[in-house]
């Protein structure tokens, strides 16, 4: 399956940033906010705290340390590798993590 038919199948998305953020994650942000403009609840999560500076940018409220499932995909943004995303994130329903 595509990346494209992924997002268009799924319902509930999770997107996780890297941990340690020095800045504002705005591409997830702004991902979350395309994605809820087509109608996906689409969450933005990041297991550090964003660092506060940046609290007066649009979407620093959105961000959520920890989410709450189930969710249909689950998307890192800004990640190198699954180290950067700082979850444990275990397949369910036979799914493999893609990079």
């Amino acid at each position: 399956m595509t990346p494209e038919a992924l997002l268009l199948n799924a319902d509930r998305i999770l997107l996780i940033t890297h941990i340690t953020p020095t800045a504002m994650p705005s591409g997830s942000v702004g991902f979350g906010r395309v994605l809820r403009s087509m109608g996906k609840a689409a969450i933005v999560s990041c297991s550090d705290a964003v660092p506060e500076r940046f609290a007066y940018l649009p979407g620093y409220a959105d961000i959520v340390r920890q989410a709450d499932g189930p969710f249909d995909l689950v998307v890192s943004v800004d990640c190198s590798d699954l180290r950067r995303v700082g979850l444990s994130i275990a397949p369910t329903n036979g799914a493999t993590p893609r990079s």
